[in-house]
């Protein structure tokens, strides 16, 4: 049901940043596809870099999909950019068009997963999910674990490429801002920070818990969408979702921030999408590390404490604003789980 596309821009690698391709073995599953972008100038050994995933949509072409530069960014801000690939498992063979993340719509079984769409939405059982006997209408991806596929990419690249613990980052678009979602609700403090791009949870999937409370969110979206609708509710397609004003008052609520959100200014607004955002404020500090005893604070309306942000923009599904590698930036290199960072 979610896409993450526009089919006027393609994907480039900047001069000195090639994007190169690779395999990771994954126990149980196929082995896996990422592509990874180092910056030329690569620091002196024993120098971490920080870490940007980006997460494709369902059905995007790989590894560069849409309107997404990241990987020049990195080249001249000093960032690792990862893009994983999702399963395609259909048919009997793995099938670019149909490749997406699994955000765990079986885990709670066939009633739970039956709950997120109507009786006659129409939907796709991949291959992974037949061996499981795991087929509901409301189906649309692989079954294969690809919160295991993602955790083990983050430990590889930390060790392999100078990948710093401390500042992974996760961005993901459509069905990948989804995973986004998930992948915080099952990864929560071992992440710096995520950005998730007009995806949203499904109805039943929302389950933002205290662990989260050390883990920042920008959510940025479009305001005429109708596959992951701004305000939730049922998509053109059929699938039922939360709102952003339900996603982020349950972040906002483990951060104990104040209940209601006003105005931030951004070196983004504006421009020809009228881009503007919106923020929780009096958030307990977010840049906690799991392993120090530092007490988060609430010190008011400081940039380290604008862990929750909404940010909106004049667009459809799949439309990809100017400057959004700029704003997913300019967020994530705000926070740390290392509490000496800020």
């Amino acid at each position: 049901p979610v896409t993450c596309w526009d089919e006027k821009v393609v994907f480039f690698s900047f001069a000195g940043a090639a994007v190169q391709k690779y395999k990771l073995e994954v126990p149980g599953q196929p082995d896996r596809d990422y592509a990874i972008s180092v910056p030329s100038a690569l620091a002196t050994p024993g120098q971490l870099l920080p870490v940007l995933f980006y997460l494709h949509g369902q059905g995007d072409s790989w590894p560069g999909s849409n309107s997404t530069s990241f990987d020049a960014l990195g080249q001249r801000e000093g960032f690792i950019t990862v893009y994983p690939k999702g399963l395609g498992d259909f048919n009997g063979t793995i099938q670019d068009s149909y490749i997406a993340w699994n955000t765990g719509l079986y885990d709670g079984g066939l009633q739970k997963a039956d709950d997120t769409c109507f009786a006659d939405t129409v939907g796709t059982c991949y291959d992974s999910c037949k061996a499981q006997q795991l087929c509901s209408n409301c189906g649309w991806s692989t079954c294969h674990d690809d919160v295991l596929f993602l955790s083990l990419l983050i430990d590889h690249v930390i060790k392999q490429f100078q990948g710093d613990a401390d500042r992974v980052y996760i961005l993901g678009c459509s069905n990948g801002g989804m995973m986004t979602h998930h992948l915080a609700q099952r990864l929560g403090p071992r992440l710096a920070a995520v950005m998730p791009v007009y995806g949203l949870p499904l109805i039943g999937f929302l389950n933002v818990s205290s662990p989260l409370a050390s883990v920042p969110i920008l959510q940025l979206h479009d305001r005429s969408d109708t596959v992951i609708p701004l305000q939730g509710g049922a998509s053109g397609d059929g699938w039922l979702y939360y709102g952003v004003t339900a996603t982020l008052s349950a972040w906002a609520r483990v951060h104990r921030c104040h209940h209601s959100a006003t105005s931030i200014s951004t070196p983004f607004d504006g421009g020809s999408v009228h881009l503007s955002c919106i923020s929780y404020h009096g958030c307990q500090e977010p840049t906690v590390s799991k392993s120090s005893s530092r007490e988060g604070n609430t010190s008011g309306d400081s940039d380290q404490n604008r862990a929750v942000v909404l940010c909106t923009y004049d667009g459809e599904h799949g439309s990809w604003p100017a400057h959004a590698e700029e704003l997913a930036w300019w967020f994530f290199q705000k926070h740390s789980r290392r509490p000496a960072f800020q």
